[in-house]
């Protein structure tokens, strides 16, 4: 290798981040994601896992979502979490079943419940309990069933090696697809929605196959403009595997063309979403009144906006508290229209834990007004980052429209963390920073410009790094300049690599 290999280590202080544990026996922070077709073993379906506490995510394990053979994404122990989201449960075992004949009452899969309707009513749902859904068409719902303590109600996509009960089971109720159509709703406390698999074959790349998740919530044959949303402020969610099909094409004035709308007037909270794809839409995740909230191993495509209709991938704005967002994938985002990737705004005024965690994911073919993440704003409006962490991310071309306001903006901001990045720059556009006060700057990488900001800056950094930068795979083919280390959970990558296992701890998305 052409560099020197050192590793520098340093802590994280003031701030304190607690890592997320396993919600899905995926990498999280102690190991390799598995594959679609093979699953690590799971809790069994009558125990529930240890509970995380009120404060930081009710219910803990997976039980019900893992089963030993079952799919590998939903295969692990729960744990408590810094963002929690909602956990197992350990009661019986329902079934739905599109086009179902038998009695209708939900205890096989021969009399399954045809939709949630009949013995499976969102009236008649059990807390404690699971559904689990088989492929076809379902209808839009509104899912309010009366909280019950924190006995979580869990709907989960019923695979060939994961169902349930044999009896009347067939293969092929498995192998596909359980599409809802939208509007899908959630308005009381814990709940789980998880479709159970998606394709793991070659990651990140596999993450936008949009067949292999288990759970599709629709469109409506395009003119549904909010996928999925919060009917009133809850606590302890939790969506998994779900691919959420936006509504595509030119806009008509103002829409609330929303993949995920948590926007209800109140605040929801331990919100975790995990391994879910959004394409389309003008926001992906509409994060407006929530408070603590992590998403994670995500994948998004094609965003886009106008005058009337803001574009943003991930809208953490006035009202979003500890927001992490990890391991995931944006692309094809936002060229025209855009305020920004993920508009930060701190209604606030001070933010502890960190207001933001951006670490492990890669922007590329993207653009903003102001900036990949932050605000041009001032905190009269709102204000911008305070102890924000942006930590071991691959940028790549910033959108030529937008080549002075491409980096990060927190104009009114404090005590931001900004290390181990990888700014690549197109044709010269050289990303701008504003960190603002007592900020960290340091260790990050920059392209084919010399320009650079911080302190042991890497400059210059040919495209011959990556893989294949022409084949947009931003895998590095050889070792950055050495960056810091840092603490759990920042020491994995997307793809449950260790950091630093060779001595240097590398910068951007990927470890070498």
């Amino acid at each position: 290798m052409a560099n020197i290999r050192t590793l520098s280590v340093l802590c994280v202080m003031p701030v304190v981040i607690a890592a997320c544990g396993n919600d899905d026996g995926g990498a999280g922070v102690g190991g390799a994601a598995g594959t679609v077709t093979t699953g690590g073993a799971g809790g069994t379906a009558t125990t529930g896992g240890a509970g995380g506490t009120a404060a930081t995510g009710g219910t803990g394990g997976t039980t019900t979502t893992g089963g030993t053979g079952g799919t590998t994404t939903t295969g692990g122990t729960g744990g408590t979490a810094a963002t929690g989201g909602a956990g197992g449960t350990s009661g019986t075992s329902h079934y739905v079943r599109s086009g179902a004949t038998g009695a209708g009452d939900g205890s096989d899969w021969t009399n399954a419940c045809t939709d949630f309707t009949g013995s499976c009513a969102i009236g008649s749902l059990v807390r404690g309990d699971t559904y689990y859904v088989a492929d076809g068409a379902y209808a839009s719902r509104n899912f309010n069933t009366a909280a019950n303590g924190n006995l979580v109600i869990t709907i989960k996509k019923a695979t060939v090696a994961d169902h349930g009960t044999a009896t009347g089971w067939v293969n092929t109720y498995g192998d596909g697809q359980a599409i809802f159509n939208s509007v899908v709703t959630f308005s009381t406390d814990d709940w789980v929605m998880d479709g159970s698999a998606r394709d793991e074959s070659n990651p990140p790349v596999s993450w936008f196959n949009t067949t292999s998740y288990g759970f599709k919530i629709s469109n409506n044959a395009n003119a549904a403009q909010v996928q999925l949303k919060f009917g009133a402020a809850l606590d302890n969610f939790t969506l998994r595997h779900v691919w959420l099909e936006g509504r595509a094409g030119g806009f008509s004035g103002a829409e609330r063309r929303y993949s995920i709308d948590c926007e209800t007037g109140g605040t929801s909270t331990n919100l975790l979403f995990s391994r879910n794809l959004s394409t389309d839409s003008n926001q992906w995740y509409f994060l407006r009144g929530t408070d603590h909230t992590t998403i994670e191993y995500w994948a998004g495509d094609r965003l886009t906006g106008d005058g009337n209709n803001h574009g943003d991938a991930i809208n953490a704005y006035f009202t979003a508290e500890d927001v992490t967002i990890r391991w995931g994938v944006a692309r094809n985002a936002c060229t025209t229209g855009c305020t920004g990737m993920i508009p930060v705004a701190d209604s606030h005024g001070t933010s502890t834990p960190p207001l933001v965690k951006l670490y492990g994911n890669l922007f590329y073919d993207y653009g903003s007004t102001d900036g990949t993440m932050g605000f041009l704003g001032n905190q009269a409006n709102g204000g911008n980052c305070t102890n924000c962490v942006v930590t071991n991310n691959t940028f790549v071309d910033g959108g030529a429209e937008f080549a002075s306001t491409w980096g990060l903006q927190f104009p009114d901001g404090s005590g931001n963390i900004h290390r181990n990045n990888i700014w690549f720059e197109v044709n010269s556009q050289i990303p701008n920073f504003s960190l603002g006060s007592g900020a960290t700057n340091s260790h990050n990488a920059f392209g084919t410009s010399a320009t650079s900001t911080g302190t042991n800056a890497q400059v210059s950094m040919p495209s011959s790094t990556f893989v294949n930068f022409a084949g947009k795979n931003f895998k590095l083919a050889s070792a950055t300049s050495c960056g810091i280390a840092l603490p759990a959970p920042y020491d994995r990558d997307m793809l449950g690599k260790l950091r630093g296992a060779d001595g240097c701890w590398d910068r951007g998305a990927f470890e070498f």
